[in-house]
């Protein structure tokens, strides 16, 4: 008589289950509808079920889970009730004796998960109330110091320094180096927005207006303008930030939340300045219209002393009345020369002023033979070299001229 086999034990037979899924299954798209989606707040893993029903109305369901990682990478938020494709592989959970499905990735039907993850940002966002045109500062009509938080190895940062300097050069202009694009980009901008605060409660270090912004480039290029990180700091800033990111066509989340939109990096600086040539004609049609002042005035005067001078004896009055008309006559004199005089003071002072700044500009500054160093890490990010025990042996720098760059090693 044979002996019967041995039996297997339960966690045998759920490894061995386990070993032929994994293998035969290693990697499998599976499409159904989200049902009893829950994030663990501890782990940051998400449990969730997928179900379909078949042309007779049998309902199929599968448990699924995608670990925090896996999850960190998938840019919507999944939601119960949303159809998608997950794709992983099938397993068994040995603790419950569960079939269920390890995502790896998630991804929408119907939509593409970038514009699915805009929609549902903005929607959020707007339901907080960041887009509220009534909690946006006002733009400062005559800002000291402006602040600009771009990529320094762009064209955009050169565009803005030239239409700066081109509309408002008495204005003191700081430079912010920030990644514009990549994995890192966003808490950088944000890390930056927080120091810009930081810097803003001193008055010796305030920025009255900050830019925002990159040039052109694809969805995926503008997509850190769209990361709900950098909204909120663009949304928390007390500094009023206006965001010029990409093209005319381009639209991001920073363009909503921030205090002002641009259509270009170069629009930015527009709207960040009144325009010098404007100012000047303002000041021309002031005084014109002094000057027509003044002259009615005094017409209105002389013909009053006339018919007051008809009315009197002019034997009895003819000398004080002469006195007051050469008085009203010298006053006049003296007025127009004075007003003149200030306003062409005024007019030499805000040129100098202009010529003084535009003097000092960074890329005037870079033309004297002065040279801007920065130190390169790993990451792609930079940090201004202020003094020599900033650095470090083995440091990478990069020494910026007029013409061209240096990247040299500490030694």
């Amino acid at each position: 008589m044979s002996e019967s086999p041995r039996p297997f034990t339960v966690g045998e037979i759920c490894a061995d289950v386990r070993g032929r899924l994994e293998k035969h299954f290693a990697s499998v798209d599976i499409l159904g509808e989200v049902t009893n989606f829950t994030k663990n707040a501890a782990s940051g893993h998400a449990y969730f079920s997928l179900r379909d029903r078949d042309e007779r109305g049998s309902e199929s369901v599968l448990s699924a889970l995608i670990f925090k990682a896996d999850l960190s990478r998938v840019k919507f938020e999944p939601r119960n009730g949303m159809r998608l494709v997950a794709t992983g592989k099938l397993t068994i959970y040995s603790q419950q004796g569960r079939f269920q499905l390890q995502a790896r990735a998630l991804r929408p039907i119907g939509i593409g998960e970038r514009e699915l993850a805009f929609q549902q940002l903005q929607e959020k966002l707007r339901a907080e109330g960041l887009f509220d045109p009534m909690r946006k500062r006002q733009i400062p009509r005559f800002p000291a110091r402006i602040g600009v938080a771009t990529s320094t190895s762009g064209s955009a940062v050169r565009d803005i320094l030239e239409k700066l300097r081109e509309r408002w050069p008495i204005a003191e202009v700081r430079i912010f180096a920030i990644p514009v694009q990549g994995e890192r980009a966003a808490s950088a901008i944000a890390a930056t927005l927080a120091w810009i605060n930081t810097l803003a409660q001193d008055p010796d270090h305030r920025i009255d207006v900050l830019i925002l912004g990159r040039g052109g480039g694809s969805v995926e290029d503008l997509w850190t303008f769209n990361e709900e990180i950098v909204a909120r700091a663009v949304a928390s800033s007390v500094v009023p930030i206006i965001s010029g990111v990409g093209h005319e066509d381009d639209r991001t989340i920073c363009d909503l939340v921030a205090d002002q939109r641009a259509l270009t990096p170069t629009d930015a600086a527009i709207k960040a300045t009144p325009s010098r040539t404007e100012i000047l004609d303002l000041v021309l049609y002031a005084r014109q219209r002094l000057d027509r002042s003044m002259r009615d005035r005094f017409e209105d005067l002389q013909t009053d002393l006339r018919h007051a001078k008809a009315r009197l004896r002019r034997d009895v009055l003819k000398l004080h009345l002469d006195a007051l008309s050469r008085r009203v006559s010298t006053s006049r004199e003296r007025l127009k020369r004075h007003t003149i005089g200030t306003l062409e003071k005024m007019h030499l002072r805000l040129r100098a002023l202009a010529a003084r700044l535009d003097a000092v500009s960074p890329l005037q500054v870079l033309g004297r033979g002065y040279s801007l160093t920065q130190v390169l890490d790993d990451s792609g990010a930079r940090k201004i070299v202020f003094d020599a025990t900033d650095v470090q042996p083995g440091q990478k720098l990069e020494t910026t001229l007029a013409r061209g760059r240096i990247v040299s090693i500490v030694t």
